[in-house]
């Protein structure tokens, strides 16, 4: 029901309230019968086939399973699980996806919805979902984090350069003593 990518503000495993920017890819079915039941129970209530009133239509009944499903797959996701793992983005996408469909039905009594493509066989691809990005919906704690992970760093920074001076002290002696072994 928008032109660009939604918010959906939830907390994740820690607590952390986070922005997850996302959008989803969709259609209606191709089966007759539950394209029938479509129009007959939400399309001639909302006048769907109008630009509005298919709008209004996905504001009341796609939402809501939408927002839902979002919030019950971030709270299985820590903090730094979402900051550090490039892997995540698509396993929650990939989640979001599995859990949407039933949502959806839940709310509106029928699968009306399919992926953006069709099988050969006719068959409903899966509603497609595209996380863009999650982050936390106060600046303060992504400035909190980034310090954090920065301090961290900057701790096996310092461990690394005197690990190497003491290699460099290792080897000037090593050198030395060679030196002196040879001139005696």
């Amino acid at each position: 029901d928008k032109e660009s990518f939604d918010v959906i503000a939830t907390p994740d495993k820690d607590g952390v309230l986070e922005n997850v920017e996302l959008t989803i890819s969709f259609k209606l079915t191709e089966d007759e019968v539950k394209l029938r039941a479509f129009h007959e129970k939400l399309g001639m209530k909302y006048e769907a086939w109008t630009e509005d009133g298919w709008k209004k239509m996905l504001g009341d009944n796609v939402r809501q399973p939408l927002n839902n499903s979002v919030v019950k797959i971030l709270k299985g996701y820590t903090t730094d699980q979402i900051r550090t793992s490039p892997e995540v983005l698509a396993e929650i996408e990939a989640a979001i996806e599995k859990e949407l469909p039933s949502s959806l039905e839940s709310m509106m009594g029928d699968e009306y919805f399919c992926g953006p493509t069709v099988g050969v066989d006719g068959t409903c691809s899966p509603i497609r979902v595209v996380v863009k990005s999650i982050t936390p919906a106060d600046q303060a704690i992504t400035d909190s984090y980034n310090a954090q992970k920065e301090s961290a760093n900057g701790i096996v920074t310092a461990k690394n350069k005197a690990q190497q001076k003491i290699e460099t002290a290792t080897g000037e002696k090593a050198a030395k003593d060679a030196v002196s072994e040879a001139l005696t």
